[in-house]
Formats: structure tokens, sequence, C-alpha cells
């Protein structure tokens, strides 16, 4: 199991640590910590491994930068292309494009549970049914 984030702590029967220097999400360096856990029946996450918070929200493993650049492209072509009379149909196209790889990477990206205090991300780990998405409240109570 690996999970990730800035503050992450090594426990466990066995760990190793890495400097994952190829992120560019996080502004900050990032630990990678790999883990061989006791129970190894894969258990869904109740607590925070790294921090013992019991707040976990679960999200699309996907760079939320990227799917923005994706959106914003789209926009500007369709704008480029729907200035012309002649060329509107490929602007409409561009969009229809666009949908359908924002369909595809959500039927095929696997989802994450995260950490709402430490931001550790844990791939690899049966997802909680308890667990939703970000709640804004919840996230402002962690926020630091």
């Amino acid at each position: 199991r690996v999970f990730r984030g800035p503050k992450t702590r090594a426990f466990g029967t066995a760990a190793k640590k890495i400097t994952d220097s190829q992120d560019d999400s996080q502004t900050e360096p990032c630990t990678v910590i790999q883990l061989q856990m006791q129970n190894p029946t894969r258990q869904p996450l109740e607590t925070c491994p790294s921090c013992g918070c019991p707040d976990l929200f679960i999200r699309k493993d996907f760079p939320q930068k990227i799917g923005l650049l994706i959106v914003v492209t789209a926009a500007l072509v369709f704008l480029i292309l729907a200035s012309n009379p002649h060329t509107f149909y490929l602007g409409a196209w561009v969009l229809v494009a666009a949908a359908v790889v924002d369909a595809l990477l959500y039927c095929f990206v696997p989802k994450i549970t995260i950490c709402y205090r430490c931001r550790a991300e844990f791939r690899d780990v049966p997802l909680h049914p308890r667990h939703g998405g970000f709640e804004l409240s919840v996230g402002e109570k962690y926020r630091q």
C-alpha cells in the first residue's frame, strides 16, 4: 500500500522512505512511504494511518490542473472557431470531443482515499462506504 502526503510518517512492520520529486501537483516536496501492513486482508480505512484522523474523503486520482486545462483549451478553441460562421460546426465538434474525453476519463480513472488533516493519499485501498466526496465544512475544520 502506498500513501503520500507532505506530513506522512513511517509505521508498520516494514517502511521505506522515498523522496518523490516527480510529483508536480504539489509545491512542497512529497514523501512517499511504502508499507506492508500486518493485516493483509485489505480492509477499508477507518482512520488515517499517518495522523489518526477519522475524517477521510474520496476523489478521482486525476490531477485537477490537467482537467481544467482540457476544459479551458476546448472553450478557447470553440470561441475561435465559433467566431467564423463557416467553422462554427467544427467548434461544436471540439466541445463534443472534450465531453467524450471527460466521460472516458471519468470511467477509467480510479478513486483514491484522502485524509482531510494531513492530505495523505491512499491508493490500492478498498473504498469505505461511509466516506464520500470532499465536504467544505469538514475541510474548513482541518484547514491550516
